[in-house]
Protein backbone atom coordinates (compact mmCIF):
# COMPACT_ATOMS: atom_id res chain seq x y z
CA UNK A 1 0.00 0.00 0.00
CA UNK A 2 1.37 3.42 -0.95
CA UNK A 3 1.81 5.99 1.60
CA UNK A 4 -1.17 8.20 0.15
CA UNK A 5 -3.78 5.38 0.31
CA UNK A 6 -2.63 4.62 3.38
CA UNK A 7 -3.47 8.69 4.93
CA UNK A 8 -6.52 8.16 2.74
CA UNK A 9 -7.89 5.70 5.42
CA UNK A 10 -10.81 6.95 6.69
CA UNK A 11 -11.29 6.93 10.47
CA UNK A 12 -13.51 4.09 10.59
CA UNK A 13 -11.08 1.90 8.48
CA UNK A 14 -8.52 2.18 11.03
CA UNK A 15 -10.65 1.22 13.74
CA UNK A 16 -11.95 -1.61 12.14
CA UNK A 17 -8.51 -2.50 11.08
CA UNK A 18 -6.83 -2.48 14.69
CA UNK A 19 -9.71 -4.04 16.54
CA UNK A 20 -10.26 -7.67 17.84
CA UNK A 21 -11.96 -9.62 14.96
CA UNK A 22 -14.33 -10.94 17.39
CA UNK A 23 -15.48 -7.46 18.34
CA UNK A 24 -18.87 -5.88 17.19
CA UNK A 25 -18.01 -4.24 13.95
CA UNK A 26 -21.36 -2.03 14.36
CA UNK A 27 -20.43 -0.57 17.83
CA UNK A 28 -16.92 0.60 16.25
CA UNK A 29 -18.85 2.30 13.03
CA UNK A 30 -21.37 3.87 15.98
CA UNK A 31 -17.98 5.10 18.46
CA UNK A 32 -16.11 6.41 14.94
CA UNK A 33 -19.30 8.50 14.06
CA UNK A 34 -20.81 9.82 17.76
CA UNK A 35 -17.33 10.62 18.73
CA UNK A 36 -15.05 14.03 17.68
CA UNK A 37 -12.05 13.31 16.14
CA UNK A 38 -8.58 13.30 18.03
CA UNK A 39 -6.91 16.43 17.85
CA UNK A 40 -3.46 16.70 16.35
CA UNK A 41 -0.41 15.45 18.02
CA UNK A 42 1.18 17.83 20.46
CA UNK A 43 4.34 17.61 21.42
CA UNK A 44 3.02 15.67 24.31
CA UNK A 45 1.60 12.83 22.37
CA UNK A 46 -2.54 12.50 22.49
CA UNK A 47 -3.30 12.74 25.91
CA UNK A 48 -6.78 11.78 27.40
CA UNK A 49 -9.00 11.63 30.38
CA UNK A 50 -12.46 11.36 31.27
CA UNK A 51 -14.52 14.42 31.64
CA UNK A 52 -15.91 14.49 34.81
CA UNK A 53 -19.47 16.11 33.68
CA UNK A 54 -20.45 13.99 31.04
CA UNK A 55 -18.38 11.00 31.42
CA UNK A 56 -16.73 11.70 28.02
CA UNK A 57 -13.50 11.90 26.16
CA UNK A 58 -11.59 15.08 27.44
CA UNK A 59 -8.37 15.95 25.04
CA UNK A 60 -5.43 17.84 26.34
CA UNK A 61 -5.05 20.68 23.91
CA UNK A 62 -1.72 23.20 24.72
CA UNK A 63 -2.55 23.89 28.37
CA UNK A 64 -6.09 23.15 28.35
CA UNK A 65 -8.55 19.65 28.50
CA UNK A 66 -11.43 20.05 25.81
CA UNK A 67 -14.13 17.60 26.18
CA UNK A 68 -15.09 16.15 22.44
CA UNK A 69 -18.76 15.56 23.79
CA UNK A 70 -20.08 18.38 26.15
CA UNK A 71 -17.38 20.76 24.98
CA UNK A 72 -16.27 21.44 28.55
CA UNK A 73 -12.98 23.05 29.39
CA UNK A 74 -10.30 22.84 32.42
CA UNK A 75 -7.19 23.77 32.60
CA UNK A 76 -4.13 21.46 32.94
CA UNK A 77 -3.29 20.88 36.58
Amino acid sequence: MTAFADEARSRIAWLLRMADPDQDTSSIITYATTTADPPAMGRHGIRTRGCPGCKHTMWMQSDLWICSTCGGVEDAE
